[in-house]
């Protein structure tokens, strides 16, 4: 289950991260370091079929990693997360907290801008790391850059939003559609849709009936070149125009966990993404959705 920039899967349940109006807290930043870090931010619509209580979170969501030299910083060197955007609102992470609730980074949502949290503003977010030796770092990313120069976005929406739409809103990538998931002796066979030309590749995501990942699958199309594996559309193309993908996944493919197999599948999940915008050196944003969750047939 990879993607370009996407190494990380995101489980479990959703964090907390509360929203307010504070004025942005002043902090010294060690910018010699700076220099080292990137971030990778990822704008994900996620159905609410993902969450155990989908009543309780939304669907539109900023997810970010932070990197030193190209090496994911370890989540528990973290002492204090803090971002904010330009209209002042704010979210501050306990990484301790999250590391439990979500994995190895984080994910959040704007409670402000909708009643149901699926929508993002396009604007500049600040974000700032304080680790446990006392550095402090602070990246400031445009989401806007995720579309084109000078674009009039202000706001992305979700596949599940259902309130006003003008030319400021955009929306995420079109929710794709799991139409089988079956087992073929000792292969998966997943078909399935999507209708968004923005897409470029996908995932498959393999969890047990308590929703945990029981392994990796192998990678579809070649981000650098395009090129498809033979089992995907016996590789002659993916069909991002809404015609039907099928996919072949052999389990001797995929890197399961330890002591699980095929027999310990429930249901899946396809991810979809764009092609990565690189806004400055180093720095990344993506976006992605993810489908319903399907039980195996």
């Amino acid at each position: 289950m990879r993607s370009t920039w996407v190494c990380i899967l995101f489980l479990g349940l959703l964090v907390s991260c509360q929203t307010t109006k504070t004025p942005e807290v002043s902090r010294e930043i060690d910018e010699s370091a700076l220099a080292k870090m990137t971030m990778k931010v990822i704008l994900e619509d996620i159905s609410p079929t993902f969450w155990r209580d989908p009543n309780e979170v939304g669907s539109m969501y900023f997810s970010f990693f932070l990197y030193n030299n190209g090496q994911l910083i370890d989540q528990t060197n973290l002492k204090t997360i803090h971002v904010v955007n330009e209209f002042g609102t704010n979210w501050t992470l306990d990484p301790v907290t999250s590391a439990t609730t979500v994995g190895d980074w984080f994910r959040c949502s704007d409670d402000t801008l909708s009643l149901d949290k699926s929508v993002l503003v396009l604007k500049r977010y600040t974000f700032d790391f304080e680790l446990k030796d006392g550095k402090k770092y602070r990246k400031k990313v445009d989401l806007s850059s995720l579309f084109s120069v000078g674009s009039v976005y202000q706001y992305v929406y979700s596949n599940e939003y259902n309130g006003r739409k003008n030319s400021q809103y955009v929306n995420s990538i079109s929710r794709p559609q799991v139409k089988s998931a079956t087992r073929s002796g000792d292969d998966l066979v997943v078909e399935f849709t999507v209708n968004d030309s923005r897409v470029t590749n996908f995932d498959v995501f393999l969890y047990d009936k308590n929703r945990k990942s029981i392994g990796d699958c192998p990678v579809f199309v070649n981000d650098l070149s395009g090129q498809v594996s033979k089992q995907l559309n016996s590789g002659t193309a993916f069909y991002v125009d809404g015609r039907v993908n099928r996919v072949i996944i052999p389990g001797r493919t995929v890197a399961f966990e330890t002591g699980k197999t095929f027999g310990d599948l429930e249901h899946i999940l396809i991810n979809v993404t764009d092609a990565a915008t690189m806004i400055h050196t180093g720095d990344y944003l993506q976006l992605i959705t993810k489908s319903d969750r399907f039980h195996l047939q």
